[in-house]
This record gives structure tokens, C-alpha cells and sequence, in this order.
């Protein structure tokens, strides 16, 4: 039975009631999720978003990431300079073919230092067995990405023409298996995963860039108007980032398992393939071997990039390095 309520206790609980209302409705909102458009070419180099992916290291009151595939640098530079992509993982090369193309574009981290990630590949009972022998010989690279430019330095420490002593011809990596397996060119100059991939389909690796002069980076570029516009997004996405390279330094076991997940290899190919890519973390990140200091050793390598794409005529005008790398959002991380 229920019990009838007097006026002033009807009135006291209206009262309450609309207080209880405006405080509900002055509750401060959470501020909206940024939504991360992040490109990739899926392969080990991208370790440390796979990883901050799979184990929630991204920020998810902050930032939600939509992700889209591609197979080479050039394809996504596409998908970046079109506005569909925001944050992209690729070579240094080709992050900087984006940036002659439109000053927008910015490195804004190294995602790892090849050391035997990318190399040239010959037929396994070919007769080739040191550069030099290329001389005369057919290869395929794929033109503006970062193993162009180590075919180049292998061949000229060679003593060989680049430009005259051997026939150069543009393949995508995939197409470059096909092309070795069935001996339609001599050699191939690739990256992981394809290097194994040529492996298993007959080829020998003659040389790989562990033996680099100037080292072979991958990034992490940005399209900076969406960079000054959602600052808080790219430093979240970094620092996920981060995260994952130091658990792929510290898990290493465990992080071949997580990759294995979304790669066509498995745990114990991945764990061999580790071996060719280092992945710096951010205490790594912010020393001079990295973006740590004035005159960094990525900035430099970077710089003779720019050079070596000039001179080949890959891009009409050189990007003002001080602009295309741009260290601001990781240096904010270790505020």
C-alpha cells in the first residue's frame, strides 16, 4: 500500500530531483575519440603496430584506428597525398618522393634500422657470387624504394656503372619471385618478407644491407595538417607505438606469435627475421643514433636519400629536410 506524500515533503523531493538533474547535466563530457586512418605494408618491419594493436597499447579514450593495406610505398604515398590515410608506415624513400610531391608530408619517427632486412637476391645455382658479377646482368628493384638506393651503393663499391654495366628494370616486390624463380631477370633486390619468399622458391641471398654504408630506414610519416590539427592523436599514436617496439625488444618470443597472427610466416620464421630489423624504442628514439639530437645519424642517412633521389630523377625538387623530418610529437612523449 502506498503511503501518500504531505506537500512540503513533495516539494523537498522536486527539489532534489532537479538538483540532482543540473549536476547530472553539468558532468564535464568526454572528449571525442580522433579516428587514426594508419597506412601499412604488412610485413615484420611493422612489428611494433601489431603489436600495439593486438595488446590495446593505443590509447582508446583517445584515438581509434582504422587501418588499410598496401603493397608498396609508391600505392600508399597515393593514399596519402589523396587525404585518405593520416599516419603511414613505409621506407624512407618513398616517404620522401610524398614530400617532394607535397610539403605536408613529415617523418615524424624512425620505425626500424634495417640490418639485413633488404638485400639482392640471385638464382640459387646462379654463377653470381659477389656483386661484381652482376656486370652485364638483368635486376629488378623496385625504382624509389629504400633497396634501390642500397642496389646502387652495392654496385658502385663494385665498381660498377649502375646506369651502364647492368640493365635495371621497375618490379613490384611480389612480381619479383615470379620473375627469379622463372630466371626472366638475374637478380632481385628486395625486403622482408619477400626475401624469404624468393627463398623458398630457389633463390641465394648475395648480399644484404647489414653490410650498408649508408643505413636503410622504415618511418612513420604523417600528413602534417592533420598533425597540427589533432597533435594529442599523433603523440598517442606514437607512444603506442613505443610501446610495442619495447615489447618486441623485451617479449621477443611473445611478439612473434602476436605477428604471426596477421603474416604469412610463422613464429619461428618471424623470430629469424627479428634478427634484420631493429625497432627503437623511445628511449632508443631520443638518442643521437636516432631523432635524439641536432645532428642525428637517421637525419643525415635520411638526408643522403634526398640526394640520391634527385640525382636519379625519382623526384624534381629536394624537400627541405629541416620540414620533411619533423621530431616535435616524439620529443613531446618524453615530457
Amino acid at each position: 500500500m502506498f503511503r501518500k506524500l504531505g506537500l512540503p515533503a513533495l516539494a523537498l523531493a522536486l527539489v532534489l530531483s532537479l538538483a540532482a538533474a543540473t549536476v547530472a547535466g553539468c558532468a564535464p563530457k568526454p572528449a571525442p575519440k580522433t579516428l587514426v586512418r594508419v597506412g601499412i605494408q604488412p610485413g615484420v618491419f611493422v612489428t611494433p603496430y601489431f603489436i600495439a594493436k593486438d595488446q590495446g597499447f593505443f590509447d582508446s579514450k583517445v584515438i581509434e584506428i582504422k587501418e588499410a593495406s598496401f603493397l608498396s610505398g609508391g600505392a600508399m604515398n597515393e593514399g596519402m597525398l589523396s587525404g585518405n590515410i593520416d599516419i603511414g608506415y613505409l621506407g624512407a624513400t618513398p616517404a620522401i618522393v610524398a614530400a617532394s610531391r607535397d610539403p605536408r608530408v613529415a617523418i615524424i619517427a624512425i620505425c626500424d634500422l634495417s640490418d639485413g632486412g633488404e638485400g639482392i637476391l640471385v638464382q640459387k645455382d646462379s654463377k653470381i657470387n659477389t656483386p661484381a658479377d652482376l656486370r652485364g646482368k638483368k635486376i629488378a628493384v623496385a625504382k624509389g624504394s629504400t633497396v634501390h638506393r642500397f642496389l646502387y651503393e652495392v654496385l658502385k663499391n663494385a665498381g660498377l656503372d649502375p646506369d651502364k654495366d647492368v640493365s635495371i628494370y621497375d618490379m613490384s616486390v611480389e612480381d619479383q619471385v615470379t620473375a627469379l624463380q622463372t630466371k626472366n631477370v638475374d637478380a632481385v633486390a628486395n625486403w622482408e618478407p619477400w626475401m624469404t619468399k624468393a627463398e623458398k622458391a630457389g633463390g641465394r641471398r648475395l648480399i644484404d644491407d647489414s653490410k650498408a654504408v649508408v643505413r636503410t630506414y622504415d618511418v612513420v610519416y604523417v600528413n602534417s595538417d592533420f598533425a597540427k590539427k589533432h597533435p594529442e592523436a599523433v603523440k598517442a599514436f606514437l607512444a603506442g607505438h613505443m610501446k610495442g617496439a619495447e615489447f618486441k625488444n623485451t617479449k621477443t618470443d611473445e611478439a612473434a606469435k602476436i605477428v604471426a597472427k596477421v603474416l604469412p610466416l610463422t613464429p619461428d620464421e618471424i623470430l629469424t627475421t627479428f634478427k634484420l630489423f631493429i625497432h627503437p624504442d623511445l628511449k632508443a628514439q631520443l638518442t643521437p643514433e636516432f631523432f635524439g639530437a641536432p645532428k642525428e645519424k637517421a637525419r643525415a642517412d635520411i638526408g643522403y636519400d634526398v640526394d640520391f633521389l634527385f640525382k636519379q630523377g625519382l623526384i624534381k625538387s629536394q624537400p627541405d629536410l629541416g620540414k620533411l623530418v619533423d621530431t616535435q610529437y616524439i620529443l613531446g612523449l618524453s615530457k
